[in-house]
């Protein structure tokens, strides 16, 4: 593992790239998905407030965050409180989380517009993979390898095009997982 992994740098970078684009979105949240495949979890359901940039959200539907960006902040507040968003939590190497949005996209982008933190119920947390794990791409597929077994995650990254490549490495620095370029090397 890389030791001088700047997650919170990189953390901020994946935010920026999914909050607009719909399919950046979707690609990090699969990803993050995918690490949870070699992680122990456990279900908590406990109300927290996170930094808004911690989160993978997209505001997919432009109506539904004007409207939200309509109201005042503290009736923004207030709903938020009344209905919070719903959170997956991925720990990350420096021992902070990353999460990914359940219910609630639209709310977590009106937060960081608005500078509010995001009041959340955490369902489950995903701890960091079993060491080692790797992960490596052929013809489009991520193939996930740890503990001397090998498994295709049929994952169709598209075009292997350099931001896909950056987004897939980034989860991985993250999280504990060592890209190669072929198992057993």
């Amino acid at each position: 593992m890389d030791v001088d992994v700047n997650v919170k740098d990189i953390v901020k970078e994946l935010a920026k790239l999914a909050e607009n684009d719909k399919s950046m979105w979707t690609l990090i949240s699969r990803l993050l998905a995918l690490t949870g495949m070699t992680a122990q979890s456990e279900s908590v359901g406990r109300k927290v407030l996170v930094n808004p940039w911690r989160v993978n959200a997209c505001s997919w539907n432009r109506f539904r965050l004007e409207n939200l960006l309509k109201l005042s902040r503290s009736k923004l507040a207030y709903i938020l409180q009344v209905d919070p968003v719903k959170l997956i939590k991925y720990m990350l190497v420096d021992g902070s989380a990353i999460y990914d949005v359940v219910d609630g996209c639209h709310r977590v982008i009106a937060c960081r517009i608005r500078g509010l933190k995001v009041p959340a119920v955490i369902e489950t947390v995903y701890y960091l993979p079993q060491k080692p794990t790797y992960w490596t791409i052929t013809n489009k597929t991520i193939w996930v390898s740890t503990n001397g077994k090998i498994w295709r995650y049929g994952l169709d990254i598209g075009e292997e095009s350099p931001t896909v490549l950056k987004i897939v490495d980034m989860v991985a620095k993250i999280r504990g997982i060592e890209m190669v370029e072929e198992f057993g090397k």
